[in-house]
């Protein structure tokens, strides 16, 4: 009797112990269904913010590029996978003997460095038209 008494007693203990695993296993399944559900929401943020990004970096790139005698520009926008502030502009000046040409590069904060080279194209532009010199420009930015 004594080895189906200790049989009974083992199985007893090992149903405890699996009951035990049982109520951990729920426990992880509920603390990675959270995660999960954080993570979804993070993505789809970066996602939106991804979107927002190359919006505003399209909207940065010239839609026409002035006509200047002896030189031929073209450009191609295609958006990346990570948020920056990089722009370019090709502008005339009043003297249609010269023209400007800006290129900036502020990546690596996100929105933030797509807003700094917004300020940077609307500034450049502004004293450009006022027929500031570029380097001129450059410092009036700085």
């Amino acid at each position: 009797m004594s080895d189906e008494s200790d049989l009974k007693e083992r199985i007893s203990e090992l149903e405890h112990e699996l009951a035990v695993k049982e109520a951990e296993l729920h426990r992880y399944r509920l603390e990675l269904g959270k995660a999960n559900a954080a993570l979804e929401k993070m993505i789809a943020q970066t996602t939106q913010e991804l979107k927002l990004a190359q919006a505003l970096q399209k909207h940065l790139s010239p839609t026409s590029l002035p006509h200047i005698q002896g030189f031929e520009f073209s450009t191609k926008f295609i958006p990346g996978t990570r948020s920056g502030g990089d722009y370019f502009d090709i502008f005339e000046h009043e003297d249609k003997l010269k023209f400007g040409i800006l290129v900036s590069s502020a990546s690596g904060y996100a929105l933030s460095s797509l807003l700094l080279s917004m300020i940077i194209k609307m500034s450049s532009q502004i004293e450009a038209r006022r027929g500031l010199e570029a380097h001129k420009v450059i410092a009036h930015l700085i």
